[in-house]
């Protein structure tokens, strides 16, 4: 799934009639009709150079909302979907907190196919767990 970052905050109209705010920074998949209708929110901004457009940063994505301390003693609130640089010292802390799966920052009006799919791979066991029954037919 491709997905695009807005370049700039702005109310846009929806074919429906109401709008929507999209803030600058947001995760968008490239198919939504927001990106479609307004590409230009989406594209980079002629006042970057070539250096700053091509800056790695390796992101990672809260997957939930909850205050964590910080090591003078105050909090900081992590929002779900924000994202974060992954060597930050928050990360760092609480790597549990953090995805670098993208959907956790993804925002949408019409949820994009593979959305719901599972992060993690199935693995099925091998061994019941304590007190579970399993139907098994032995050969004869």
């Amino acid at each position: 799934m491709d997905i695009l970052q807005a370049a700039a905050t702005a109310r846009v109209a929806l074919k429906s009639g109401d709008s929507i705010l999209v803030r600058k920074g947001s995760f968008w998949p490239a198919d939504d009709p927001v990106v479609r209708e307004y590409p230009a929110l989406f594209g980079w901004r002629s006042s970057r150079t070539d250096r700053e457009a091509t800056i790695p940063v390796d992101i990672v994505y809260a997957t939930a909302t909850t205050h964590v301390g910080l090591e003078h003693g105050s909090s900081i609130l992590v929002g779900k979907g924000t994202h974060w640089p992954a060597d930050d010292p928050v990360v760092r802390a609480h790597p549990d907190l953090f995805s670098p799966d993208a959907r956790y920052g993804l925002v949408f009006t019409v949820q994009p196919d593979g959305f719901d799919a599972p992060t993690e791979p199935i693995v099925e066991t091998a061994t019941a767990n304590p007190g579970e029954k399993r139907n098994t037919r032995r050969g004869t």
